[in-house]
């Protein structure tokens, strides 16, 4: 389907379309009231789902890496000790520990082109990445990103045992 010039005029007022309760936290940003065309926060994996790119065990197996990841870095990050209690300070958590090692399983049934793009996709460090952001970096078409995307949920999948 071809784009009309009205699609590619960046001044027209854009607002994210809010599909399923889960964005209904979404900011009402648009780029007539100065938004980065890029700036939405959404959740990726439901947006993939929404828009029918992906199913059900993908979404599960995408949700399950994120949960992993999130466990293995809040977990080991540091944090105040008061007094007496609690564990000895630099030691990280046998549930962090486990985490870690799940997804450093998870992540090795990719090729490291597609772990490339998971991880930069699915666990951002600083800040969400969107589509458009991951096949910059990777220096491929948005369509090439979107599509080894699913390719690596649909192994994460096959990993996790949510297809066979």
């Amino acid at each position: 389907m071809r784009k009309t010039a009205d699609e590619y005029d960046d001044n027209r007022v854009e607002t994210p379309a809010k599909i399923t309760p889960l964005h209904a936290c979404d900011r009402e940003l648009s780029v007539a009231a100065g938004a980065p065309r890029g700036f939405r926060r959404i959740d990726r994996l439901q947006w993939l789902k929404d828009h029918g790119s992906i199913d059900d065990p993908q979404l599960f197996a995408g949700r399950r890496l994120q949960q992993d990841w999130q466990i293995s870095k809040i977990e080991a990050s540091p944090s105040m000790q008061f007094g007496a209690g609690g564990g000895s300070p630099g030691l990280v958590s046998d549930a962090a520990l486990d985490a870690g090692k799940r997804v450093a399983r998870a992540l090795a049934v990719l090729p490291r082109e597609l772990r490339q793009l998971t991880e930069l996709f699915l666990m951002p460090e600083d800040h969400p990445f969107s589509l458009e952001r991951v096949a910059a970096i990777v220096k491929e078409d948005r369509r090439a990103a979107a599509y080894g995307i699913r390719i690596a949920l649909s192994l994460l999948a096959r990993h996790y045992g949510y297809v066979t």
